[in-house]
């Protein structure tokens, strides 16, 4: 019997039927173009207007990747009296994302509670 046909009770192959397995996870559209642009640009931050001429509502985009499972941060600061904005993609579903240390090296379970 071939792998991809399905046995019916009576002992005779139905029609084949298509089995998928593991695959990356694939967008199209707006959020698969932001994400495409994170990607080349991983652990990069990336200025807003960049995903802002993909999509004028790119934080919706950017929401239902984080949803799916993609670390994805962002920032902004103040540059002459503006606002600038920057995103970068930290992970993706399945990979481990990188430690967090601060000043001091990485955060300790009796730090965590401020010492209450």
């Amino acid at each position: 019997m071939n792998p991809t046909s399905q046995q019916l009770p009576t002992g005779k192959a139905s029609a084949e039927v298509i089995l998928r397995g593991h695959r990356p996870i694939e967008f199209r559209g707006q959020r698969g173009e932001i994400l495409s642009l994170l990607r080349q640009h991983k652990n990069e931050w990336v200025e807003l207007p960049r995903l802002m001429q993909i999509a004028a509502q790119y934080n919706a985009r950017v929401f239902e990747l984080r949803r799916a499972g993609f670390v994805i941060e962002n920032k902004t600061d103040r540059v002459e009296g503006q606002i600038h904005g920057w995103f970068r993609l930290v992970s993706e579903p399945g990979e481990f994302e990188p430690l967090q240390t601060g000043a001091s090296g990485p955060a300790r379970p009796e730090n965590l509670l401020g010492g209450l």
